[in-house]
Parts: C-alpha cells; sequence; structure tokens
C-alpha cells in the first residue's frame, strides 16, 4: 500500500496505524517536515513540437532566483520533464554574470519523442523539475505547444496542366 496524503508546508505529527483485516497495529509517531520548492524561470527551445520534425530533444533552461549557488545543486539527479516524467538525457550548471552580478542557470536536454506521450496536440503547460543537494527541489513551469500532423499546412503542386 502506497498512501498519499498532501500537507500544507509546516511540521506535521503522523499517526500511522496499520489494519492487516484481522487486528489494528499500535500506533506509532513520525514527524513529517513539508518544504516549499524554490520557482525557477523557465527557458524552453523549441516552444513549438511538431510531431513528425527531425528535432530530436528538448532543451529546458533555468534560471535560479537571486540566492543559489551552484554549488547548491545536485548534479547527480537527471532533471525532469512533467507531464511525461522523463528524465534529462544530460544536464549542467553554468554561471553567467551581468550588471547585477552572477546568474546559476540549469540547463537539460530531453528526448522529444518520449516527452510527446503525455502531451496532447495544442497548448500544454509543462515543469521541469531538479534537486538541490539539501533535497529541497527547484522547478519552472512553460507552456508547450504540439502541433499534430493535421494541423501543419501543406502545398500541393497543381495537377494536371
Amino acid at each position: 500500500m502506497n498512501p498519499y496524503i498532501t500537507l500544507p508546508v509546516w511540521e506535521h505529527q503522523i499517526e500511522p496505524i496499520v489494519d492487516d483485516g484481522i487486528d489494528l497495529s499500535g500506533p506509532d509517531y513520525c514527524t513529517a517536515t513539508v518544504i516549499s520548492a524554490v520557482k525557477a524561470k523557465l527557458f524552453l527551445a523549441p516552444q513549438v513540437l511538431n510531431e513528425q520534425g527531425r528535432d530530436g530533444q528538448i532543451i529546458a533552461m533555468l534560471s535560479m532566483p537571486e540566492g543559489v549557488r551552484r554549488s547548491d545543486i545536485d548534479h547527480s539527479e537527471p532533471l525532469v520533464f512533467y507531464p511525461s516524467e522523463v528524465q534529462s538525457r544530460y544536464s549542467c550548471v553554468f554561471e553567467l554574470y551581468d550588471r547585477s552580478g552572477k546568474q546559476v542557470y540549469v540547463m537539460g536536454a530531453f528526448d522529444k519523442s518520449d516527452c510527446l506521450d503525455n502531451l496532447s496536440v495544442g497548448f500544454n503547460d509543462v515543469q521541469i523539475a531538479g534537486r538541490f543537494k539539501s533535497g529541497r527541489y527547484f522547478y519552472g513551469g512553460g507552456r508547450l505547444y504540439v502541433a499534430g500532423q493535421h494541423r501543419l499546412w501543406r502545398i500541393a503542386a497543381p495537377v494536371g496542366r
């Protein structure tokens, strides 16, 4: 059994009790600490996917909020593309400097055909998520347009001239 509960951000005391159909277990207690994920700004390329196109991957770049350091990112964990739950083929973390200082970016590449499995023709809300070394998660959300074959314009040569 895999119970699923939704809890607000906070520290919660949980009292799990097991029922095997004959008897209830004695109560036990545990503490669950719920922390919020860090929101980043997401950039996707391409922003329009052609189901029949030659491009084989989706590139996602997350611009991390101020205060996040390159060393905070867990490099051993792949990024994940939702709603398809596809793991990145590869990912990297880099820093760029501008007038306001240092900006940290996390970039990953995803297999397009795997990502299309749970996307429909038209606009789709997608998220990319990753993890910090602390165990806390970060994510960015955006919209991706999927152009189906029936939506592509075709130009036919005149017949019988």
